[in-house]
């Protein structure tokens, strides 16, 4: 695949030359390629190299600047560099929210990683403020059954957990239940689903006995048993 893609990369330089969008997209698909194959520093190369022209050419406002600029703030997230990760997706969001509008759902995609980010660096209340953003977004553009809400709803919780907001945190892991039960009962044979609604009741179990509902903790914990 590497071969065909550099080949590909020479193909459109010889077509359109080395500052052109075509061979921009094409630089940031062999740095896609690169990525997925753990070469995270030619990866960086590539994808800085595609930004650069795509600014040049689209302007610092594309939707193409957006995605090149993402792919660069998650490499730098995989790298460790949260600081460097967090100015790339302020950047990607600005973008996303001036173009496709601030309840778009790709500014939650966005919201939703600037947020794991800020779990990172334990930046807790910057990290409350994306994820809600992220479930408010997702609860208008997608159906309460759909994975990526049990998964934002969850995360949400989890931030309400490490602050010890365990009312907060019992009844957004409440909320996350109900979707991971209905997304079971679509396809009970998955084990990934399954596994999914065991960790989530195992979480809103241990939040009902930390705010001090021990009936309710041991009733969630006999229903755990279910799925076991």
């Amino acid at each position: 695949a590497l071969v065909s893609f550099n080949e590909a990369l020479e193909a459109k330089e010889k077509r359109f030359g080395t500052d052109s969008v075509d061979y921009a997209r094409t630089l940031n698909n062999l740095a896609n390629l690169h990525f997925s194959q753990g070469n995270l520093e030619e990866a960086t190369g590539l994808y800085e190299q595609a930004l650069e022209i795509k600014r040049e050419k689209l302007g610092d406002s594309s939707d193409e600047v957006a995605n090149t600029l993402n792919n660069i703030a998650h490499i730098l997230f995989t790298s460790g560099k949260m600081d460097d990760s967090i100015v790339a997706y302020t950047d990607v969001l600005r973008i996303r929210k001036k173009n496709l509008g601030k309840d778009h759902i790709s500014v939650a995609v966005t919201l939703s990683n600037m947020g794991d980010v800020y779990m990172k660096q334990n930046d807790l209340h910057m990290s409350r403020i994306c994820f809600e953003q992220n479930v408010r977004i997702r609860r208008m553009a997608q159906p309460n059954h759909h994975a990526e809400n049990a998964r934002a709803t969850e995360n949400l919780a989890s931030v309400y957990a490490k602050l010890e907001e365990w009312s907060n945190a019992e009844f957004t892991y409440a909320m996350s239940l109900k979707m991971r039960k209905l997304l079971f009962h679509k396809n009970e044979k998955d084990t990934a689903t399954r596994s999914d609604l065991v960790k989530t009741l195992k979480l809103l179990a241990f939040c009902q006995k930390k705010s001090g509902q021990s009936t309710a903790a041991l009733e969630t914990y006999a229903e755990l048993e279910l799925f076991l």
